[in-house]
């Protein structure tokens, strides 16, 4: 991508960008499941690596279910019932996150897109 001709417009403040993948604890629901579901491969790309890095997890590729109890422990995957996940996600709110994308995709995959939603809805308390 190119950047446009002209003068760079250096008022402009970047924002800040954090897709925690939250999901909610139920009965036989695994964390490390639903969290390797949605972001295996992610696990796999250099700067994604070296961004989980920079934040001090470490990624072993020998043990990514030990490496998802990394990305929990540091709130990176946000997995509890609706309280607990909301304190996550002010956790981010306070670190100066501008905006904050749910990413429900382990839990779409693991357990349908109708489940999805429905986590969704708690989460929002719609």
């Amino acid at each position: 991508m190119q950047r446009p001709a002209g003068p760079v417009d250096t008022a402009v403040t970047p924002r800040l960008e954090s897709s925690p993948g939250p999901g909610e604890q139920l009965p036989g629901r695994d964390p490390v499941d639903i969290f390797l579901a949605g972001s295996a491969k992610h696990l796999g790309i250099p700067n994604y690596r070296r961004m989980l890095k920079r934040a001090g997890i470490e990624i072993d590729d020998e043990n990514l279910p030990g490496a998802t109890q990394s990305i929990m422990r540091e709130n990176a995957f946000l997995f509890g019932d609706r309280d607990e996940i909301n304190a996550g996600v002010d956790l981010f709110l306070e670190a100066g996150v501008d905006e904050i994308v749910l990413n429900l995709t382990g839990t779409a995959i693991e357990y349908g897109r109708a489940r999805a939603v429905q986590d969704l809805h708690m989460l929002l308390d719609l």
